[in-house]
């Protein structure tokens, strides 16, 4: 078994203050540290941590599956009520319920971030659903084939369209509400390709 901690920056919108950190612990299970080695489990980190969302709506895209799954548990752990935005029904609406089995609120809106109707319509639909919302998890993307010398100009588009564009449909969207909340963070997810392209 093991764990491992990701720390998320947070840009405010009422710029108050400009940088809040908040950890998400994935449930992977956690590996025991032996006495004064200086590293904290997985559990004592996750009562470090706990009901910090207390009382917020956190929308994450991508949530049906990896890093945004585990992020949508993480969020209902520390009590955010989720909103799950993603393609595929069947893995939305499994996270969805077991989220609500663990005692979360948790609801599954379906939406392609790379269509901008869609888009504004799912994040419609997520702010009338809890009346307000705090929090944005750009999670939604996706990669290419890794055959650059031979990816299609479709191909290139898609893997724009998804990662590019649909942060930017997704912000835009939800910019407002965070405004008119008064209060809110957007965090937006990258590979490691961003970097070594």
């Amino acid at each position: 078994m093991f764990s491992f901690e990701v720390v998320f920056g947070l840009t405010q919108v009422d710029r108050t203050s400009s940088y809040v950190a908040f950890t998400i612990l994935f449930d992977y299970g956690y590996d025991e540290h032996p006495a004064g080695s200086g590293s904290a489990t997985a559990l004592e980190l996750e009562a470090r941590v706990s009901g910090q969302l207390e009382g917020k709506v956190a929308i994450v895209t991508g949530g049906n599956s990896g890093i945004g799954k585990a992020t949508c548990r993480r969020f209902a752990k520390e009590g955010a009520r989720v909103l799950l935005l993603a393609r595929r029904d069947k893995e939305g609406l499994a996270v969805q319920d077991s989220i609500k089995r663990e005692g979360g609120e948790a609801t599954f809106i379906r939406c392609d971030v790379g269509d901008p109707q869609s888009v504004e319509t799912a994040v419609t639909e997520a702010a009338r659903t809890y009346g307000a919302l705090h929090i944005l998890f750009n999670n939604a993307g996706g990669g290419g084939g890794g055959d650059f010398p031979n990816s299609s100009t479709e191909e290139w588009n898609s893997v724009i369209n998804v990662n590019l564009n649909g942060t930017f449909y997704v912000s835009r969207a939800v910019w407002p509400h965070l405004v008119t909340a008064g209060e809110g963070a957007v965090v937006n997810m990258s590979s490691l390709a961003a970097q070594r392209g």
